[in-house]
């Protein structure tokens, strides 16, 4: 398996076990798991020099969106989903 595939295969490990854990995890956790997952995405593209979103990433990694009230989360994601829709244009 090549480093590609090993980085594409853990982000899909991850996401899946993710998916388990939520089972038994309180629902909070879901949106810091999906974070998670964007996280290691545009991590995954930086490394293939598609370096658009690392602003994105940096926005991402300066928070702790399993510690946020409901209010600065909607914020916050709010912030992101803007920035994404920004790199669109």
């Amino acid at each position: 398996m090549s480093e590609e595939d090993d980085e594409f295969y853990e982000l899909i490990c991850f996401m899946a076990t993710s998916a388990r854990g939520l089972i038994d995890e309180p629902k909070y956790y879901s949106i810091g798991r999906m974070i998670d997952s964007l996280q290691r995405l545009l991590e995954i593209l930086e490394k293939k020099d598609i370096e658009r979103y690392q602003e994105i990433r940096e926005n991402i990694e300066s928070k702790n969106f399993y510690e946020m009230d409901e209010e600065r989360l909607k914020e916050d994601l709010d912030e992101i989903i803007k920035m994404l829709l920004d790199e669109a244009d």
